[in-house]
């Protein structure tokens, strides 16, 4: 895969290993806010939420950063189609639970 010089190939997992070392731009806003949460978030007395925007961010993230294969490996896309109408299965339909 071909890459702008500017992007650095590197892991998710790797990534997010790293992440105390640097002022995020999640942590910076938390700073903005209140610096007492920000520094209870530091100490790990206040857990980080998941959130879709999160997942949004890690899938592009692997799939910018760590090509389309990584991608593939790491995230499911689409969903069983449904043969009599040609459109997907709904979530909430034993065929996507089984699919999921």
């Amino acid at each position: 895969m071909n890459r702008p010089a500017f992007l650095i190939a590197e892991r998710a997992e790797v990534y997010h290993a790293r992440a105390g070392d640097f002022l995020s731009s999640h942590l910076l806003a938390d700073f903005r806010r209140c610096p007492e949460l920000f520094h209870r978030k530091q100490l790990g007395l206040i857990p980080d939420e998941d959130s879709p925007a999160y997942a949004l961010g890690r899938a592009a993230h692997t799939l910018i950063l760590e090509g389309p294969e990584a991608f593939a490996a790491e995230y499911a896309v689409g969903g069983p189609v449904n043969p009599r109408t040609g459109l997907p299965f709904g979530r909430a339909t034993k065929a996507f639970q089984e699919w999921a």
